[in-house]
Order: C-alpha cells, then structure tokens, then sequence
C-alpha cells in the first residue's frame, strides 16, 4: 500500500521541531541514483553498469509540456566564455598553459557564464530545465508523486545525455526528487539509494528540507546517520589520454590516471575532459568498503583542427579589422558570447600578454604584463576585458539548500545566524490539518485533565479528639 501524506502527522512533527529548536519563523522565500520503478526501465538499466535511468519518449514529452514561458525562466542565460593562452615561444609554453588554467578558473568565479574551449560543445541546459524541476516539486507537494516521477525520471534522462557543463546542484535536485517520490509512493528501496546519491552531490541537506510525510522525513534521517559508519569505497579512472582532467560529483581529481578515495557508496558521476577532444560522462555505482576501476574512451574532436587555428590567427592579428573578422569566425565556430586570446612571453618579472579580446561591444586590444600579484591581477584582466559582473554574495547565501523551488519557509539558525530551509509548506489547508491547531487543541486537553484531577479530588477532613479545659480569671 502507497505511503500517502499525512497532513497532521508532518504538521505536527514539523511544528514539535519548531517549538523545540527554533524560536522565530520568517516570511516565506522563493527558493534556488538507482534503478527507476518501471520493470521494462528495470531491465534496460540491468545491462548497464549505470543504474539511474535514461529519458524514454514519455519523459521527454513530459518535460517538453512542463516547460514554462520564457517569462517563467527566472534562471539568466549563462554567456559562454572563451579564454586561450598561447606561447610566444618555447621558453614561455608551460607558463602559458598555467596563464590559461588559471585564467579560466578565473572566469568560472564571474555571474552567469561558462567556459568554452576549442572543442564545441552544448550550453547549459539550466535555464531549460529549472522550470521542470519546480514543476516537479509543485507535484509533490500537491501529493501527485506519480505525476513527480515522471517529470524527474524526464529531467535525469536530460541531464544524463547532456554533453555539455555540469550542473551538480541540478542533479542533486533531481535525485532528491525521485526519492520523495518513490518513498510517497511506497518504495523504499529505490528512494533510499536515490536520496543517498543526492548527499553524494550535495551532503549539505537537512531533514526538514524532506518534510513532505512523516514517512520521508523519517527514511532522510536514518540515511543520513547511515552514512557516518557505512564503509568508505575508491575509484581509479584511467582514459589514456595524456592531460586529461578527471572530475566526480563536478569536482575536479586532477589528470588521468586518478584515484578517489574516501567516496560515499552508491552513485556518482564521473566526466573526463581532454582538449580536442569530446568530454565523456558516465555514472557508476559504488560499492561500501571497496575499490572500483573504470576505463573511459574519448572521442578526438573533428573541429578541433579548425578552432585551433582561428585562434592562432586571432591571438597574432595584427589589425583591429583582421581581428573582428576572425574573432566572429571563432565566436560561431565554438558557440561562445566572449572570448580573450592572447600570446604569452615569459619576462624576468613575470608574464607579457598581448592578443584581443571579443565582447558584445566589438573587439579591443589587449596590452598587459603580470606578475606581482597574479592572481589579482589575471582576475582584474579578465573582468574588464570580458566586461564580466561579479556574483551577488546575497544570491548564494538565498538559497543555502536544495528546497522545493517556490515552497520554502525559512528559519533563522540562533547559533550560526545563516538560513536553514525547512523545506515545502503545504497551502490551502483545513484548520484542524495544521500544527498550531494540533498544538493548541493539546494544551486544552492536558489543561483540561490537569483541573480535572485536581477538582474531582476530595478535601481532606481532620480527624481525633479535642479536650478543652476552661480556666475561670479572677477578676482584680
């Protein structure tokens, strides 16, 4: 039988924490695997050695009809970003490639981008997809968990196939999802290894983020205290290609060959990235206390012949006319907004970088040398030749959980003073299905059978004997 949502179990639950734990609830904010449950999904995903699900033409019809408006979309458009560093020389290449790592992580730290490189490859699919996922969670919280598994189910097959950034807070959402659903509807083994796969992306979770039953809530408490003692696994990644970059779960292992250890069991994803060539993804399933080797193949890139040499040509241009000719050829070619590229030549005190830069405004010139303060100044390069805008610490700080999207209440933390989510709270509900009704109607009864006892007790009636002697006082 489907564990279905209790509106007075949650209520009351919710509300026992928020007597105990928090004394002040703020106005209500907008927020920031395993096998699926269909047995044919089953099978196909039996002769993977992934086990989270790709999207059949049922889900991508289900993620095409939730689809919002363009209005809808609160997620900007990520610019693409394209910085490369060539050596002027042989003496300056290793610098280069080190100018141009750096530069690129520099980038990465800006608003609403993402980096592109020689190798073309698809934008982030963010913006397309938030809107799914809070159509997603609006189910769950109208308690249509069937409706949810479809559109998650929908949304991880989007996520999987996408060759492009990845995006781990989105998958962790997905996963999240899935789990409430599956535990919604009654199957606690699938929701189980999806909510530990979200931790394995996001492990900053709170119980209360799971409030959507009594059921769920409890089944996040027990993973989660699962995991502290639960054995730890590892896992080597090799792909044969010198200088490729691993990373797991979006964080990056460093080249290939690499070995991860310390990884919770269960899911994670895993991407493998070389220049020119196409990045390959793949999830595995981790076993607790064991050792797990994966080899992956990538695939050269036919256009990377190409790019590299409209960026030959940019980074040695040596009029503005040339450039702009030669800068949109590598904008088109790539699929990138800006671009910075740029010879490098290592000097006594540092590093010489001239070439051009490519924004909305045209092209400019790009003179500079570096070298007492790096890393300021490669950040103060990049932000005024690109015309890039700093993140919003407000932003961050917005949306310190995964929380259903538009359903958050929060409460402020006494101890760090910092947000915690508290996950959905459920609209149009009767009086007797929330929490300050239950409470109050529970102070009333304990009131009641308190005054109750002490009315109904009987007085206590002295009993013995008396003697009294009486004295008559002479008069004076």
């Amino acid at each position: 039988m489907a564990k279905g949502r209790s509106p007075m179990l949650v209520s009351s639950a919710v509300a026992a924490v928020l007597v105990l734990s928090f004394p002040s609830v703020t106005a209500a904010q907008d927020g920031d695997t395993a096998p699926v449950a269909t047995d044919d999904a089953a099978k196909d995903s039996a002769k993977e050695s992934a086990k989270v699900p790709a999207a059949d033409a049922s889900d991508e019809a289900e993620v095409q009809e939730g689809s919002a408006s363009p209005e809808e979309v609160t997620t900007s458009q990520l610019q693409g970003v394209a910085v490369f560093v060539l050596p002027k020389n042989a003496a300056s290449a290793d610098g280069a490639g080190l100018l141009q790592d750096m530069m690129r992580t520099q980038v990465r730290g800006f608003a609403n981008v993402e980096v592109r490189s020689r190798v073309v490859e698809p934008r982030s699919i963010k913006s397309r997809l938030s809107s799914i996922i809070e159509n997603g969670y609006r189910k769950l919280n109208d308690g249509d968990e069937d409706g949810a598994k479809v559109v998650f189910d929908g949304v991880l097959g989007h996520l999987r196939a996408h060759k492009g950034p990845f995006n781990k807070r989105m998958m962790a959402q997905t996963l999240k999802g899935l789990a409430v659903a599956h535990e919604m509807g009654g199957n606690t083994k699938q929701a189980t290894r999806f909510i530990n796969a979200s931790l394995n992306f996001w492990p900053d979770q709170k119980p209360l983020e799971y409030a959507y039953s009594k059921d769920v809530f409890k089944l996040f408490s027990k993973v989660e205290k699962s995991r502290v003692t639960t054995l730890r696994a590892s896992l080597e990644i090799a792909c044969g290609i010198e200088g490729a970059t691993v990373f797991v779960d979006g964080a990056n292992q460093g080249d290939s060959p690499a070995t991860v250890k310390g990884l919770h069991a269960g899911g994670h994803w895993v991407q493998v990235r070389a220049e020119g060539y196409h990045t390959v993804a793949k999830w595995v399933e981790l076993a607790a206390g064991k050792a797990t080797k994966l080899e992956l193949e990538l695939e050269k890139a036919a256009d990377f012949k190409e790019t590299s040499e409209l960026v030959s040509k940019l980074a040695s241009a040596r009029t503005k006319k040339a450039a702009a000719e030669i800068s949109a050829a590598l904008a088109n070619a790539i699929n990138t907004d800006k671009a910075l590229v740029v010879t490098a030549q290592a000097r006594r005190k540092g590093f010489e970088l001239k070439g051009w830069a490519l924004t909305e405004q045209g092209v400019t010139a790009v003179r500079r040398k570096v070298g007492a303060n790096l890393m300021t100044e490669l950040n103060q390069i990049v932000a005024s030749t690109l015309g890039l805008t700093a993140k919003d610490p407000s932003v961050a700080s917005a949306a310190p959980s995964l929380g259903a999207p538009r359903k958050m209440s929060l409460v402020e933390n006494q101890v760090e003073g910092d947000p915690q989510a508290l996950g959905p709270h459920f609209d149009d509900e009767e009086f007797y299905e929330t929490w300050w009704f239950w409470t109050a109607t529970g102070g009333v009864v304990v009131t009641s059978i308190v005054l109750g006892i002490v009315l109904s007790a009987e007085p206590e009636v002295p009993r013995g004997s008396l003697d009294l002697t009486l004295t008559r006082v002479p008069a004076n």
